[in-house]
């Protein structure tokens, strides 16, 4: 069926991107690995390689392969084409910062088993963007999906939510847009969007260092550290810029020592502000903003936070300042 489509005149669903994908591809990693599931003829994939990832696209269909790698050079791109079925494709471990499905209507066999690979294929991180058409579009006007024959290809939220175990939804609805897709999709049609990351680190290490992270921001805006040194262990190392505590400093007692002095240079509490988190499965590292008042004068400053994570409790920081200043000596 798929090679007599696309050997049709012209690219059948046009040449430009999905809406969806072309709304939320920034998500993705810059520059990152990126496999296009169902590709077709190669439009989302040349897309995003004209946006400086390295994309990978597979489709059934050989006719549709060669003609996504014609639309590829007349961009002025490179894609990698792979011509397979997706009920036994091997997406990899661990090797894609993208996975992109648009239109991708499988079995439900097929679909499942292919979700379920999906956050194994994926880098922590990495992200997986999703539209589809629901049952929904056979009310609809426009045209686009399965026929009423094939009812069991549309997908809903509530069976991809099931489906994508291990992911984290970012966007998962269930619309109506307009849609504008060369011949086959055109007008009013119901969709299932959705966007999905895989978590940079293990659960149990964000929630930690968030907890972490909640104590610290009280402890320098109230000047009670109490709660954040209750969740450091016994051999807790931390290392700062500058200052009489410049360098590693080791153990509980020094850490109550330095958080003290920190007190004492913003009596008046310091406000953090989050402009980014990442991690990995042992460090979570928060970007902040900070504003105050620094021994009576206004402060403000750029700083990057790292708690190391073992089980529940916080056994490493490093503090790295945009601003360096020198802090009074210890008493």
């Amino acid at each position: 069926m798929w090679d007599q489509r696309y050997s049709e005149p012209g690219y059948v669903y046009g040449t430009a991107p999905n809406d969806f994908l072309k709304a939320e591809f920034s998500r993705i990693p810059a520059g990152g690995n990126v496999l296009c599931l169902a590709e077709g003829e190669g439009r989302n994939a040349v897309f995003l390689a004209t946006q400086g990832y390295a994309v990978t696209a597979v489709d059934q269909s050989k006719v549709g392969m060669e003609k996504a790698r014609a639309l590829a050079q007349d961009r002025g791109v490179t894609i990698t084409t792979q011509v397979a079925d997706l009920a036994d494709y091997n997406l990899g471990k661990a090797t894609w910062d993208g996975i992109i499905s648009i239109a991708a209507h499988v079995p439900p066999d097929v679909r499942k088993s292919l979700h379920q690979r999906v956050a194994d294929a994926l880098k922590p991180g990495g992200v997986f963007i999703l539209e589809a058409y629901t049952e929904q579009q056979l009310e609809m006007e426009g045209t686009g999906g399965p026929p009423a024959a094939q009812r069991h290809l549309f997908m809903a939220l509530a069976q991809l939510k099931d489906e994508l175990t291990g992911l984290t939804f970012r966007i998962g609805r269930e619309t109506e847009r307009e849609i504008a897709e060369g011949k086959y999709h055109q007008g009013k049609s119901a969709v299932v969007q959705v966007v999905a990351q895989k978590p940079e680190a293990h659960p149990n290490t964000l929630h930690t260092a968030e907890l972490a992270f909640q104590s610290f921001s009280h402890g320098l805006a109230r000047g009670d550290w109490s709660p954040f040194l209750d969740l450091l262990t016994d051999d807790f190392a931390f290392w700062f810029p500058a200052g009489p505590f410049k360098g590693w400093n080791h153990g509980r007692e020094k850490a109550k020592e330095f958080f003290s002095m920190v007190s004492k240079v913003f009596p008046d509490g310091l406000t953090l502000t989050v402009q980014r988190v990442t991690s990995n499965p042992s460090t979570v590292v928060f970007e902040v903003r900070s504003e105050g008042v620094m021994m009576g004068h206004p402060y403000e400053n750029q700083a990057a936070i790292s708690f190391d994570i073992r089980g529940d409790k916080i056994c490493g920081y490093r503090e790295y300042l945009g601003v360096i200043f020198q802090l009074p000596q210890s008493t």
